[in-house]
């Protein structure tokens, strides 16, 4: 391979850190058809899984410039592995005060955990493929649809996919941010996991969880 044709393959292909959303949502974008599967294709296997790849756009999650929050057709989250995301603590941390943000601007969004993460890469900006796949059942489940490999009565969750528009999320991390930002002390990763802890029905991980948000709001009401 000549120096040359490694450098082009090298800009068309760019390394990621992925997440997605939870629940399962079909991100649409104006410019682009709306998602549509028939039962024939659940049956038979052959939905267009390339369009689930597909980039909708990138949003501003306070990263330095020129890194943003990448978002797929499917709704995969995809972040640069730049320094301060190379320990998967710190990046689930940061994907959750990301998910936070669109809990409080109104897109309801639930937690992920270490083995939510995948590793891919962003295909000559137009589309984010993953490599290397989370154990989380989310993860599996995306793996699966973005091979056309799902069994049909996984599949089935493409015909009427709940959906949600692409500008919809950055005006909601656009209010949760400033919402986040004003009060210091909140951290955003705690109110996801405690809103996640009550949807599940994990009460010890809900209670333990906005306990300490309700303490962290209190303490900026107190020094303001």
């Amino acid at each position: 391979m000549t120096d040359d044709l490694s450098i082009q393959i090298a800009k068309r292909r760019v390394p990621c850190i992925l997440a997605y959303l939870s629940p399962f949502r079909i991100v649409e974008l104006d410019t682009l058809p709306p998602w549509q599967v028939t039962i024939e294709e659940v049956n038979a296997l052959c939905w267009d899984y390339v369009k689930l790849h597909e980039i909708v756009g990138g949003i501003d999650v306070a990263l330095d410039a020129p890194y943003h929050l990448v978002v797929t057709r499917d709704g995969a989250l995809a972040l640069p592995p730049i320094q301060s995301l190379q320990v998967d603590h710190a990046t689930v941390e940061f994907f959750n005060r990301c998910l936070a943000g669109f809990l409080i601007g109104g897109v309801y969004c639930e937690a992920i955990s270490p083995d939510s993460l995948d590793l891919g890469s962003v295909l000559d900006w137009k589309y984010v493929r993953s490599h290397r796949t989370g154990h989380a059942t989310p993860n599996r489940f995306h793996e699966q649809i973005r091979l056309g490999k799902a069994s049909p009565l996984e599949a089935i969750m493409l015909m009427d996919a709940p959906t949600v528009k692409f500008s919809d999320l950055a005006t909601a991390m656009a209010t949760g941010l400033s919402v986040l930002n004003q009060i210091g002390r909140l951290r955003g990763d705690l109110l996801l996991k405690g809103v996640t802890g009550i949807a599940r029905r994990d009460w010890s991980a809900g209670l333990s969880n906005l306990w300490i948000v309700i303490e962290q709001i209190v303490s900026h009401i107190w020094d303001s």
